[in-house]
């Protein structure tokens, strides 16, 4: 099913570029790196870039790509032939051209480029950053407009001060290495006098607004609880002397400033957080306009680990859609989903019938029940993607 109706809310995803490229290739009879070499990288100079297309193939001066565990460095074998959304071999030289190519075009020209920078609007009206191939941001009063990539143990990012004609290219094949947080450090470095630095947050209480709203202090006890933005990602409101707060991953201790009835502020994060009731007038959501985006997060109810009996969760799981099958087994009074080429995955109780995992691509999975209360199935989320249904087979 749909992660959400189109144009409700905005997540990245590669199948859009993977069907780009397949459109390329059938309207100009040529394979997709075929076409990419012959008018994009040729014009350009970019003689040591290549879409690589077949993973068999050898390709002379290549960087392998590794990651780290416990027992040091291991290769990262990329084994995929997938373009479109990635597999680009270039070099830092080659992709300059690239960025020069904005200021002194030799292929496209500057309306396509104007193009490319015009960002996504939701359904609701909101813009989001993320334009046509590329993020498009404001830091720190600077315009950047960029995009970073990762695939087996390459990391990479691009990012264009286009005000400035400055520019910060990364390519790594090391798996740990954070090309964003390095990025912001050159740029904080090369251009630090033309920043407008912005206010941080800061773990302390907000001080008073002379124009803060004071109403029934006792409405912001509905309000206290947990709320999550994403699998993993939750938001705590506390409250303390007649005041609430919000504390989040990255996110200190910090007070809320209100300015209605269910209407709050951090006025250091230009964020407002809007408390939503359903029909019976209980609190379940916020509403958060953070940088001119529209979030939600649902209320997670209280959960009482104590009475999870794993033996409710045994059997196979099969997806139809993926054409795979997860087994969930009960080892020393924990659930574990076991997978055929994963192995023993474990999982964490974190609401009624619900459980997290230490995966990206299995962040979440929340198992289903008829009418006479037994588990006929489960649903998968994590990663890009959401409910993945799986039906119990035995």
């Amino acid at each position: 099913e749909l992660n959400f109706p189109p144009g409700n809310e905005y997540r990245y995803s590669n199948t859009n570029y993977s069907l780009l490229a397949e459109v390329v290739a059938r309207i100009s009879g040529q394979s997709f790196s075929g076409f990419a070499d012959e008018y994009i990288f040729k014009p350009l100079g970019m003689h040591n870039t290549l879409v690589y297309d077949n993973y068999e193939r050898i390709v002379s001066n290549l960087a392998n790509s590794y990651y780290q565990d416990n027992n040091g460095y291991k290769k990262n074998v990329l084994t995929s032939s997938g373009v479109g959304s990635s597999n680009i071999f270039t070099t830092i030289e080659d992709l300059s051209l690239w960025t020069l190519n904005f200021e002194n075009p030799v292929v496209g020209n500057v309306s396509l480029f104007e193009k490319m920078n015009e960002c996504g609007t939701l359904n609701n009206g909101e813009k989001i950053t993320y334009a046509l191939g590329q993020d498009v941001i404001k830091f720190k009063g600077v315009t950047i407009i960029n995009h970073n990539g990762a695939v087996a143990g390459y990391r990479s990012m691009l990012a264009r001060f286009p005000e400035q004609k400055f520019s910060i290219i990364l390519l790594s094949n090391n798996a740990s290495f954070d090309p964003q947080s390095a990025a912001i450090k050159i740029s904080e470095l090369y251009l630090k006098s033309q920043f407008v630095e912005e206010t941080t947050t800061e773990a302390q209480p907000v001080s008073a607004n002379e124009n803060e709203y004071t109403g029934n202090p006792e409405l912001l006890a509905k309000y206290v609880g947990k709320y999550e933005l994403r699998p993993e990602f939750i938001i705590n409101i506390t409250a303390d002397n007649k005041k609430l707060f919000v504390e989040a991953h990255e996110v200190p201790l910090t007070r809320l400033v209100q300015i209605s009835p269910n209407e709050f502020t951090i006025p250091a994060m230009h964020a407002k957080l809007t408390f939503a009731a359903d029909n019976s007038g209980e609190v379940n959501q916020i509403m958060i306009l953070l940088n001119d985006q529209q979030m939600s997060a649902r209320r997670v109810t209280t959960f009482d680990p104590s009475y999870f009996n794993p033996d409710d969760y045994k059997g196979s799981f099969f997806s139809p859609e993926l054409c795979t099958v997860y087994s969930f087994v009960s080892k020393e009074g924990k659930l574990i989903a076991r997978h055929a080429r994963l192995g023993d995955i474990a999982m964490t109780p974190v609401n009624s019938d619900q459980f997290s995992t230490g995966h990206w691509f299995l962040k979440r999975i929340e198992f289903t029940r008829d009418e006479k209360n037994n588990v006929t199935g489960c649903i998968a989320s994590g990663g890009r993607i959401t409910n993945i249904r799986f039906e119990k087979i035995e």
